[in-house]
């Protein structure tokens, strides 16, 4: 079996820029990564735009999450049962689990947006700049364009030019002008 990090930051963040940049606004591709980790995620060339990304998961899929990398270390006594809905193999492998709940994900990224709109006025004050939110989107593949519109009726509150949602089926970009549009979500496997 082998492991990915695929909640690292170190993967997330680089896969989030570029399936943005493939996806909306190859702009975003020219985005650099600041040494001040206090700072956005993103920073245009000219200094004038930012991008936040962050990430919503479900419980039960951190809970396999964690599981799969104690696996991998060889940990020994693992808790299974923290893990909803799971099948393993003979050899304690995690096969396969129950994923989150819809109303769990709407819930997480309403969590997710306000952390980060609060963290985003706080910075604004001090240097004013367009921001822009994306946020990965874990077993989130059952939400639509429709689902989004539906759930996020108040987005044009919050202090981001663009709102991008990545889940494994859609890319959906929301701002106060269009409202929600899907794009074709293109993802680059490197």
């Amino acid at each position: 079996m082998e492991y990915y990090n695929r909640y690292d930051k170190n993967v997330l963040e680089p896969f989030a820029l570029k399936t943005t940049g493939l996806s909306f606004n190859k702009k975003y591709l020219d985005y650099y990564h600041p040494c001040d980790t206090d700072n956005y995620d993103y920073i245009s060339p000219d200094g004038s735009s930012a991008l936040e990304i962050t990430s919503v998961i479900p419980k039960n899929a951190i809970e396999a999450y964690k599981y799969e990398k104690a696996y991998i270390k060889g940990k020994n006594n693992l808790k299974k049962d923290r893990i909803k809905d799971s099948y393993f193999n003979i050899n304690g492998e995690l096969v396969s689990n129950r994923g989150g709940s819809i109303k769990e994900i709407k819930l997480n990224l309403k969590k997710a947006i306000d952390e980060k709109a609060e963290k985003t006025k706080r910075r604004l004050t001090e240097v004013p700049l367009s921001v822009d939110l994306c946020i990965c989107v874990m077993d989130g593949g059952l939400l639509d364009l429709y689902s989004f519109s539906l759930a996020f009726d108040d987005l044009s509150k919050y202090p981001f030019d663009n709102i991008f949602f990545i889940t494994s089926l859609h890319f959906i970009s929301y701002n106060k002008t269009n409202g929600f549009v899907q794009h074709t979500r293109i993802i680059c496997k490197n």
